[in-house]
Order: C-alpha cells, then structure tokens, then sequence
C-alpha cells in the first residue's frame, strides 16, 4: 500500500493569534444524541477560531450544519456494515487527503470503523463511541463485533466515554487504548433546572415505567406452557423461567429460551440486553411422620 504523505499542520489562528487545530468531525449516524452533540462542538470550536469541516450523510445533521455555517463534505455512508464499506472507505480517504485534518473525530461505530480504517492513527484519531456497538448487537455478531473494537483501539489516540460507566465497560471487554470521560454538556438555557413538583412526578414516571418493564418480562415467561413461575431479576437485566419437569423436556428448555428472547426483542424497547435463563429443576418431595 502506498504510504501517504507526512502530515502538515495546518495554517490558522484562534481568538487568542495561536495557531489553530483544523479537525475533521466524521458522523454516522446523522440523528438523535449524535447529532445534537455534534452541532454543539463544532459551533464552540468555530467560536474558539478552530478550523471545523464534517464529513456526514445528508440527513438533518447536515441541515443543522448548514445553518451553522460549518464547512460540510458529503460522504455517503450507511448506518451498519455491509458491502458498501469499500466505497465508503474510498470516499472518506479522499477527503481525509483533502483536508489533511490535525486530528480527526469519530463519532459512534460506523464512523469509527471506517475512519480507523481508513486513517490507521498516521493522524491523531480519536473514537468517540456514543454507546460501545456490542452492546447492541446479536449474538451472532456480538462477538466479531467485540473482536473488531479490540483491534481498532490500536489506532485510536484517544477513546472519549461520556461517562465512567461507559469507560468501566470498555475496559472490562478488553478495549487497551487511552480511554478519557467527557460528560455532554447541558445547555441550561434550553433546560432550566426543574422545581421538586417536576422531579416528583419525573421519579414516579420512572417508577412506573420499570414496574410496567417488569410486568411485560413476566407476562412474557409466563405466556409458555408448562412455565411454574418467571419473574425479572437484577433491575430487569434478566428473566428467569422455571418450568415443570413432567411437562417440558430437554430440547424443548432450549427452544424456549430462544423464543423467549426473540419475542422480547420484537415486543419491548430496552437499553442494552436481558438474558433470558430456562430452568428445569428436577424435584423431589417427602413427608416426613
């Protein structure tokens, strides 16, 4: 493979006359909390003098940066892998070569499996995951998943984690690059600090949705013949299903846990996974005289 060139920096100066960075935001996805996020760092960084181009699908990011006024390149990327990465790698190399960046921002899995690809930290790279991809995906490609991040944090400068959580999870599936927690910011002027009355009524929500949570994960288990009990353990992390030993064999516990799993995927909405556990527990009883 042909070496690329040796890296420059770029010429600019900030509000203070220091030479300025020229960062390369790379987005995909271009909606929810990566989107609000992005906007905000790069309207603080072009208020600091920074030089700021995104590379990011059209999509309502893209409208958000073209009101801002952020310099923008179109590179047409798919939210998950497929055969399309070779062309979306090809693209983000030109522009990368394009903008010869001081450092180049990843943000969430498609972004940062492409740009470290692509860069192979022969720039400052650094990943910011907006939520580690196994966490949300099969278990069929959990585990290719897991392998990929592993190698890929070899060419991650830096690792940002919006939280010590995040970060704990990284370390404890193995992730060896500098990993470091910037909490997003709040914008205080959108989101005033709510009165006790608000708070009041926000836990209760909150409690009720988890008690609701709760009840939908039994009401699951419970729906299968030859089910004794179920009931949801660790905050909902998990369903335990207890079955009658008589009325359901072997094979069938397997089958079970699968269906279980499987309809729980298709009727709720939850952060993360439940694992689901089949029990069939052989009893014995006596009665003693």
């Amino acid at each position: 493979m042909k070496p690329r060139a040796v890296h420059q920096a770029s010429v600019g100066y900030d509000y203070r006359g220091a030479p300025s960075p020229r960062i390369l935001h790379v987005a995909q996805p271009t909606d929810g909390g990566v989107r609000r996020y992005l906007a905000a760092a790069c309207a603080d960084q072009i208020a600091r003098g920074w030089q700021v181009v995104v590379a990011c699908p059209d999509g309502p990011l893209a409208v958000d940066l073209d009101a801002l006024g952020v310099p923008r390149r179109s590179w047409s990327a798919t939210r998950s892998p497929g055969p399309s990465i070779v062309g979306e790698t090809l693209a983000l190399s030109r522009i990368v070569d394009d903008i010869a960046p001081d450092l180049v921002h990843l943000h969430s899995s498609k972004a940062g499996l492409v740009g470290r690809l692509v860069v192979r930290r022969q720039r400052p790279t650094i990943f910011q995951p907006h939520g580690w991809s196994w966490l949300a995906a099969t278990s069929t490609v959990k585990g290719l998943t897991l392998g990929w991040e592993r190698l890929a944090s070899r060419w991650s400068t830096a690792i940002v984690c919006v939280g010590h959580d995040e970060l704990a999870a990284g370390r404890d599936a193995g992730i060896r690059a500098p990993m470091r927690v910037v909490r997003n910011g709040v914008d205080r002027a959108r989101f005033a600090v709510a009165g006790e009355a608000a708070k009041s009524r926000a836990r209760r929500e909150l409690a009720e949705g988890f008690t609701a949570k709760i009840e939908d994960l039994e009401r699951i288990g419970l729906s299968r013949r030859g089910v004794a009990f179920a009931h949801a353990v660790h905050g909902g992390r998990e369903l335990r299903v207890y079955v009658r030993e008589r009325d359901v064999d072997d094979l069938t516990v397997v089958e079970m846990s699968t269906d279980i799993a499987n309809q729980i995927a298709e009727e709720m909405t939850f952060p993360g996974q439940i694992k689901v556990t089949v029990i069939r527990a052989f009893e014995a009883t006596a009665t003693a005289n």
